[in-house]
């Protein structure tokens, strides 16, 4: 059953990184084809800037996740403010 999880989650999470990851290379080639105009160029590198940072978002969560499972990170507990968090967030 373990191995189950883990083939589903390697799925999830291959096909969470492959759609930031497309959007990122079409972007970069769109900027890169011949005669693009620098406003065009701008606007490409400005939506694969998002896509790059969408990618270690989920990058980061991934290394979380083995962190945790390796029993890596300390749970802490406490209070929270909830409006810091959402400001943060």
């Amino acid at each position: 059953y373990q191995h189950q999880r883990a083939r589903r989650f390697l799925a999830t999470a291959s096909h969470e990184l492959r759609r930031p990851l497309t959007a990122l290379l079409g972007e970069l080639e769109l900027a890169t084809a011949p005669g693009r105009a620098a406003d065009a160029v701008r606007a490409s590198a400005v939506l694969a800037l998002e896509d790059a940072r969408s990618m270690r978002r989920l990058v980061e969560d991934l290394l979380h996740h083995a962190r945790a499972r390796a029993g890596a990170l300390r749970l802490v507990e406490g209070e929270v403010d909830l409006g810091d968090l959402v400001a943060e967030a």
